[in-house]
């Protein structure tokens, strides 16, 4: 339904404009929300109440609406108190304590993390702490966003069970990786190169977000080995992980590959070929050097937030979507649209203390 403008690649003559949606807008992308909430069973965060409830605490608050910060505390603590014996964090329960930490950390709820969630805290830390629980390695990659909640767990409580768990998901992923890539030098490939690409940046995310775990150098060296070589494509995302990973180890030679691949995909970045969620975290990550991408930035929002025709607005971003998405949750629909708006409009270039995964 939502049809965006076709524009060149980046030019240095995009207009910079601070052109912002109507309230209107936002309200009604937020009633579509709440809707779809009232038929919703799951109470996980990618396509369930969870989600659904973080992203209307960030719209209430930035239209100081009482009565949807009301409606996404109701989904908070459906999401908290619905039985659940799924760990994972798309739709398990891990996706639902990173929830509780957000709203606690950005100060939306007054509440004690152990006291409403240690007995999940437990059975997410208990299904996975012998190695021999570890899950398989076709699934190891899945659990990489559960280790993103036991990074939070662990700045929130300083508990060694929970450092362990997080460090062993992120050994086996990296051995898995290096495993991946060694196919790719030998041409023995086993998967393809698109997918090992996303369980990198899945990989390199994670690390970068858990400074107590860094990536072997033997994976590092792998990949920029390969790209270097022109064998795997360019990736924002990649290369900004990579950078921050290096700068933080001081590997000036995975620092260089980093940058040339930022550099690189900017240069092969067309907002036509990108779904809403891509062209959301990809803004994300700009905005962590707005002054640098300003340009960039302007050219990936300029159907989003220059639009005041409130129908066009829903059409460009249903259009951005998979027909399977869930239009209305935070994985791939309205609600990560909604988050990154305010986010946009409400933090200094776009930071946040936890980034939307």
């Amino acid at each position: 339904m939502f049809l965006s403008e076709i524009v060149n690649i980046f030019v240095p003559s995009i207009k910079i404009t601070s052109k912002m949606l109507s309230t209107s807008s936002i309200r009604k992308l937020a009633d579509y929300i709440l809707l779809n909430a009232c038929s919703v069973s799951s109470s996980g965060l990618y396509n369930g109440k969870a989600g659904m409830a973080l992203a209307l605490f960030e719209v209430a608050r930035y239209l100081q609406d009482e009565y949807i910060d009301e409606q996404a505390f109701n989904l908070f603590e459906e999401a908290l108190v619905t039985q659940n014996e799924d760990i994972g964090f798309e739709n398990g329960l891990s996706g639902v304590g990173y929830m509780l930490l957000y709203l606690i950390g950005n100060d939306f709820i007054d509440a004690d993390f152990e006291e409403l969630f240690d007995e999940n805290r437990i059975k997410i830390e208990t299904g996975l702490i012998a190695p021999a629980h570890l899950p398989p390695k076709e699934q190891l990659v899945q659990y990489l966003r559960v280790v993103y909640y036991l990074c939070m767990v662990n700045k929130k409580i300083t508990g060694v069970k929970t450092k362990l768990v997080a460090k062993s998901i992120l050994k086996e992923t990296d051995k898995l990786l290096v495993e991946n890539f060694s196919t790719l030098e030998t041409r023995n490939v086993t998967l393809p190169k698109i997918d090992i690409l996303n369980s990198l940046e899945s990989y390199l995310k994670v690390a970068d977000f858990c400074c107590f775990f860094e990536p072997s150098v033997e994976l590092l060296e792998r990949y920029a080995t390969l790209y270097k070589q022109s064998k795997l494509v360019s990736n924002f995302a990649i290369g900004y992980y990579l950078t921050n990973i290096a700068k933080r180890t001081g590997n000036t030679d995975i620092e260089t590959v980093g940058v040339e691949n930022k550099a690189a995909a900017i240069r092969n970045t067309y907002r036509e070929t990108l779904s809403l969620t891509q062209r959301v975290d990809l803004l994300w990550l700009l905005h962590q050097n707005a002054a640098l991408y300003k340009n960039e930035i302007a050219y990936l929002e300029k159907d989003f937030v220059e639009i005041t025709d409130e129908k066009a607005v829903e059409q460009i971003l249903v259009q951005s979507m998979h027909p399977i998405d869930f239009i209305a949750g935070y994985q791939s629909g309205i609600a990560r649209f909604l988050l990154y708006y305010v986010y946009r409009n409400t933090t200094k270039d776009g930071k946040q203390r936890f980034y939307f995964l």
